[in-house]
This record gives C-alpha cells, sequence and structure tokens, in this order.
C-alpha cells in the first residue's frame, strides 16, 4: 500500500492520506487497456488505522538552503493484523521505502520475438523523476535470463513504456525536485514460481542493496520503484 506523507520541520508527519491503487495500462492491438489494479481500496476503517499509524512516523529534518523544510513523499508500506497484549487484534504498518508516486503507470510490451521463443528476462533499470512527473535519464543497471543474450529489445520495451508513465515528484517547501529511481522488470512466459523469483532476485541487488541471493530481503515486485536519493530519511524509532 502507498501513503501520501506531508512532513513539517521537525520531521513529524503534519498529515498522512493511504492512495487507492492505480490501474495499470497494458499496450494492445488497439491501444492500451486499462487493468485492475492487484488489489482494491481498503476499507475506510482500515485506512484511517493505517493513517494513524503513519502519522506517528518520524523523520530527519530535511534542509533547504540550510535550513528545515516542510515536504512531501509518498511512503511504501505493508499493513499487518496483530494480536495484542490484551488479546484484541489491532493494525500495524512496516514501512518499506518512500519516493515519487507513480500515478500514471505503463506496462512494457512483451518483446514479441521474445514471447514466440518463450524467453524470460528481467531488467534492473535507472532513471530520474523530473519536478514535472517526466521520465528522463534512462539506464540499465543489470540484464538476467534471456535479457542477458538480447538486452537490446527488453530494453526497448521498458524505455518505451516509461517515457509514457507520469510520476508524482518529491516536494520541498513545496517545490518539485529531481529523484533518482531504480526498479527491475520481469518478463515471463509461463514461468514456475520458483524460477521466476530466482530470476528477479538475479537483478535485485542493482535496485536494492539489501537483496543478495541468500539473504531475507525480498526484491521489489516487477515495476516497483525505490527512490535511491530521496531526502526523507526515515529515523528508526517512532
Amino acid at each position: 500500500m502507498t501513503l501520501q506523507l506531508d512532513v513539517d520541520t521537525q520531521g513529524q508527519i503534519a498529515a498522512a492520506k493511504v492512495m487507492d491503487p492505480q490501474p495499470l495500462l497494458m499496450p494492445g492491438p488497439g491501444g492500451l487497456v486499462k487493468l485492475p489494479p492487484r488489489y482494491g481500496p481498503l476499507p475506510p476503517v482500515l485506512a484511517q488505522a493505517a493513517e494513524q499509524v503513519a502519522s506517528k512516523w518520524r523523520f530527519r529534518p530535511v534542509l533547504a538552503s540550510g535550513r528545515p523544510a516542510t515536504g512531501r513523499t509518498w511512503a511504501t508500506a505493508m499493513l499487518q493484523v496483530v494480536k495484542r497484549e490484551d488479546g484484541n487484534f489491532g493494525v500495524d504498518l512496516r514501512y518499506l521505502r518512500n519516493g515519487p508516486y507513480m500515478n500514471y503507470a505503463v506496462a512494457p510490451r512483451y518483446p514479441q520475438r521474445m514471447g514466440k521463443l518463450n524467453k524470460s528476462g528481467a531488467l534492473a533499470v535507472e532513471y530520474m523523476v523530473q519536478p514535472d512527473g517526466a521520465i528522463k535519464g534512462f539506464r540499465v543497471l543489470k540484464a538476467a535470463g534471456a535479457a542477458t543474450d538480447h538486452q537490446g529489445v527488453f530494453e526497448d520495451a521498458v524505455r518505451e513504456a516509461l517515457s509514457r508513465c507520469r510520476e508524482l515528484p518529491l516536494l520541498i517547501d513545496g517545490k518539485a525536485v529531481v529523484t533518482r529511481v531504480r526498479t527491475a522488470y520481469l518478463f515471463t512466459m509461463d514461468l514456475p514460481k520458483e524460477d521466476a523469483d530466482r530470476l528477479s532476485r538475479q537483478v535485485g541487488d542493482a535496485v536494492d542493496p539489501k537483496v543478495s541471493g541468500d539473504s531475507g530481503t525480498a526484491p521489489p515486485a516487477s515495476g516497483e520503484a525505490v527512490a535511491i536519493d530521496s531526502p526523507f530519511q526515515k529515523q528508526s524509532a517512532g
């Protein structure tokens, strides 16, 4: 799930809002086809509970021209139902990362030749989210599977999709800032889950250094972005 966070000059959360899931646009013969989100909107009672938990988070104060500034970012989190000491159940929120928010997502088209050959591949890529929400500065960080020997066709598919995507940029004192983002794209054709997970992990460490072949950290889902230089750094406590 994603929450919009407004952060004050002391690093406290001034407002937290759960974002409704966005549809994914998939290229089709007649143009873009809107696919439903992977999950539906949270029931209001759960959304309010998540916002209350997020409002207690604390970030290191963001600086602009050497002074504390307000800001806005979007945090990815995992909602968990936990059993309290009194035996009742409550809601907890596991913080994962923060960065710009993709509010217009276009999926890459599966390379036709690779699809006919039933070839699967993965790419880790990096790009810059511009103040107007456009994506520029695209480059490939790592390839795996069929993308190792056929990187060009997979790269073209991702580049074309990202050129059509739009993001909500990070804000510092109300001004949009450029952010460097990394993500991985997984292309699979009837691949068993364990093989798909292995393929994803092979490029996951290029996106998130905490991901490695034998670590317990799962790689981000295909297309899930990781902001490398977000100025919003969450404190471990609170």
